[in-house]
């Protein structure tokens, strides 16, 4: 057996080793898919939604201050765009908390925004849309311009036609020196009304425009314009333009009725207030959230990029231990192939040499053969210990080569026992009578107590399938035997 031995062993641990390649390369692999498995989890439901979250509410929170600042310049409608920006800012932070409540770090980052954010809308909301409404302002430039393109505009023409008049008259310089003077005064008058007129009109932009302190100009510019009239009514004036200066104190009328109206329903300071908290809540609210949802934004896609990079580097990993354990599994069966194909081919060489001269009957060769492969001989041991079982038996058959006498005896017993047999069997005889006839002589011939004649049934493919008693001596009848290693007829 030292040659299955001896074969088995190389061929297991062959295997064997090859076995604790691959179930390394496996644990290795399994190790490598299971980081890659964790980077892909944390990149598809951690990182790349928070990131997304994170850049949606932060164009929720421009939108909102643009739509804040755009309301300031008059359109009352961003009011609703406001409030659309505001909810799907808080639907994504819903979301968000769900992904980022793993570290008290994140979950305190969260309540700050939470906080930040709730300041901002409800500051935004008391101090800016409660406060002012940017409809007042359409309505007091919508009086304003109608004003100025109305009375404002005809007592200034009035005035300047007046004053043309007079200057016509002046230029002419036919009257006394005393009628000079009065005409150069009415037309310095005149001027002035003009100017006072202008700047109650710009005054009143002015105050419709923000410039609350213009109210006072204006007031100081029609007490002015009424003292000019006044003093106008007591110089020498003509009848025609004692009438237009009526029509003039009527269009003067008009405008300061209207600016009334407009002091009255209309204060510039509310957008200003409005104006001043929004540049409040820019530096220490909104700038402050938009801070740090760009760098939360920035730092979750970092993560991302670091677990795509480090997904890379595992899937490399793996491919290289995978190729790596090929390329050494294969190496290691070309050596097992080349160690055993040695070691046969020299076991095989060395039998031939002593069959060849068994069969050439130069036994003293033959066993000068067998003595230099001795498994004593270390050089060679390796190669003969492979086939110990056939060296073994070429030397039991030189022995029964040189016990050629004792064979003899031995087959001459056998020819007689073969020939009483014969003996005995003679005559037509069924199979049975055959088969207890033979095994009864065969028996007492051996000096057998028990013996046992079986028969061969074989399968479709050939072989032996079972052995099956024909006659039996000395005993009960045994059942049938299973081939091949089934009690021992089976091993037989």
């Amino acid at each position: 057996m030292a040659k299955h031995k001896k074969l088995q062993t190389i061929i297991l641990s062959g295997f064997s080793l090859n076995l604790v390649i691959l179930l390394i390369t496996f644990m290795l692999a399994w190790y490598f898919l299971n980081n890659a498995q964790r980077a892909s989890k944390s990149i598809s439901t951690d990182d790349v939604p928070a990131a997304f979250y994170y850049l949606r509410m932060l164009e929720s929170a421009n939108l909102m201050q643009s739509t804040v600042l755009e309301y300031l310049g008059g359109e009352a409608e961003e009011i609703e765009v406001f409030k659309e920006a505001s909810l799907d800012f808080n639907t994504k932070l819903n979301n968000l908390i769900k992904l980022e409540s793993e570290t008290v770090e994140n979950v305190q980052k969260m309540v700050t925004i939470k906080n930040l954010i709730d300041e901002y809308k409800t500051s935004i909301e008391n101090g800016v849309f409660e406060r002012f409404n940017p409809q007042n302002e359409i309505d007091a430039f919508e009086v304003y311009n109608n004003l100025a393109s109305g009375a404002g505009t005809n007592i200034i023409l009035m005035l300047e036609k007046l004053t043309e008049d007079r200057e016509i008259n002046h230029r002419g310089g036919k009257s006394a020196d005393t009628e000079l003077v009065s005409e150069s005064l009415i037309i310095q008058f005149y001027l002035k009304m003009i100017d006072e007129a202008g700047d109650m009109m710009n005054a009143l932009l002015a105050y419709v425009a923000g410039e609350t302190g213009q109210k006072q100009d204006f007031s100081s510019s029609a007490e002015l314009f009424v003292e000019y009239i006044e003093r106008l009514n007591q110089l020498e004036l003509q009848p025609q333009e004692i009438e237009k200066l009526k029509d003039i104190r009527v269009l003067f009328s008009e405008i300061k009725t209207t600016a009334n109206d407009i002091y009255l329903n209309y204060n510039p300071t509310t957008k200003a207030l409005a104006t001043k908290r929004v540049d409040e809540l820019e530096h220490d609210v909104h700038d402050r959230l938009i801070g740090i949802l760009a760098k939360s934004a920035q730092e979750e896609e970092n993560d991302a990029n670091k677990a795509l990079n480090s997904l890379n580097q595992t899937l490399s990993l793996t491919i290289f231990a995978l190729l790596t354990a090929a390329i050494i599994s294969a190496l290691l069966g070309l050596a097992i192939v080349y160690a055993l194909n040695r070691l046969i081919l020299n076991a095989l060489s060395s039998v031939m040499d002593v069959s060849e001269a068994i069969s050439d009957g130069d036994f003293s060769e033959a066993k000068q053969n067998l003595l230099q492969n001795d498994p004593t001989n270390q050089e060679s041991n390796t190669a003969i210990e492979e086939f110990e079982e056939v060296r073994a038996n070429l030397v039991k058959t030189l022995g029964d080569l040189i016990e050629a006498n004792q064979r003899s005896l031995r087959q001459d017993w056998l020819k007689n026992g073969i020939s009483d047999l014969n003996s005995s069997l003679r005559g037509e005889l069924p199979l049975e009578d055959i088969a207890k006839r033979s095994i009864d002589f065969i028996a007492k011939y051996l000096g057998a107590n028990v013996a046992f004649l079986y028969r061969s049934e074989y399968g479709e493919d050939n072989q032996i399938k079972a052995l099956k008693i024909a006659a039996h001596y000395g005993a009960a009848l045994h059942t049938n035997v299973e081939f091949p290693s089934e009690y021992i007829p089976g091993e037989a």
